[in-house]
């Protein structure tokens, strides 16, 4: 769905500019901008637990590496001191999506994510009051659930997540630094934890004229421990805009990482994944390629333009 979804929101983006700007009732205006080669990380240990049954966690990202590597999103320390994780989401070596608690509870989709040029959205929502298995974990990409096409285990009934254990949540890492040295290239915007429900795709993002584009969420009910982050503030990248006051600190981002790539304003950059890139170096979001081989090769760009 990922090309499918870039062109139809480029489409949007071109009728915003030619007069029709109030296509997105909701403008995102920033990201944030991952790059690995600065050891970027978002952190933030909460200082209560919040409900370790459920919850919800959605966020707009633009993939800007791929393959070796796991490319974490969300971690979680099990709080043990030793630098195991609690639960992660990330995408795999394998570039498939993963959820995982950090021990037998893991799904993974079956699509691969490598469109460069796409903002994709996310929703992971977890209820394992449900006696059903297939609706304690649920997986949402550009508002599809993808129940059907999960492989791996769902969490017991009942289970309880280690979800803001009173020990560090991290964003850009698999866990504790002091342990994992493997950081994550991507672009993300409009990440948002809700502690206490268990919320669809439908709460954070809808379909319009066949697009799906982002909703307002400042009327949301974050629970205890739930947190926003809007990337607003270039020398606050991690603070949180729910009221709860769960505010990331921030390290290896720089103000110049808060950028205007976003979901309602998607901009052009490099393609790593096309012929002639193998000896290529790609950084700062795919804005960026540099070489130290004596080669001949090219170098594609994630939109066409057609006269």
């Amino acid at each position: 769905m990922g090309v499918f979804q870039n062109n139809l929101m480029g489409a949007a983006a071109a009728a915003a500019s030619a007069g029709g700007g109030d296509f997105y009732e909701h403008q995102i205006e920033n990201s944030c901008r991952f790059n690995k080669g600065d050891s970027p990380l978002l952190s933030m240990t909460p200082g209560a637990a919040g409900n370790k049954k459920i919850w919800a966690y959605s966020f707009w990202i633009k993939r800007t590496g791929f393959g070796s590597g796991n490319h974490s999103i969300l971690a979680q320390d099990d709080g043990s001191g030793g630098g195991a994780y609690a639960s992660m989401i990330q995408f795999d070596n394998d570039d498939l999506f993963k959820v995982t608690t950090g021990t037998t509870v893991t799904l993974k989709t079956n699509m691969v994510f490598r469109d460069s040029s796409a903002w994709y959205h996310i929703v992971v929502a977890a209820d394992t009051t449900q006696s059903t298995d297939t609706n304690r974990w649920k997986i949402f990409i550009n508002g599809v659930d993808q129940t059907g096409s999960l492989t791996g285990t769902y969490p017991a009934e009942d289970y309880q997540f280690t979800n803001f254990n009173d020990a560090a949540t991290y964003i850009g890492i698999q866990g504790n630094p002091s342990y994992y040295s493997t950081y994550s290239n991507f672009i993300i915007a409009e990440a948002a934890f809700v502690d206490g429900t268990a919320c669809n795709a439908g709460t954070f993002a809808e379909t319009k004229n066949g697009v799906w584009i982002p909703k307002d969420l400042s009327g949301l009910t974050w629970g205890d421990e739930g947190w926003w982050l809007k990337f607003e503030s270039s020398g606050d990248l991690g603070n949180d805009s729910s009221g709860n006051n769960n505010d990331f600190s921030a390290s290896g981002v720089a103000a110049h990482d808060q950028i205007l790539d976003t979901p309602t304003n998607n901009f052009c950059t490099f393609t790593p994944l096309t012929g002639g890139t193998t000896n290529i170096d790609f950084s700062e979001g795919n804005l960026k390629a540099t070489t130290n081989d004596n080669i001949e090769g090219m170098i594609c760009s994630s939109f066409k333009i057609a006269f």
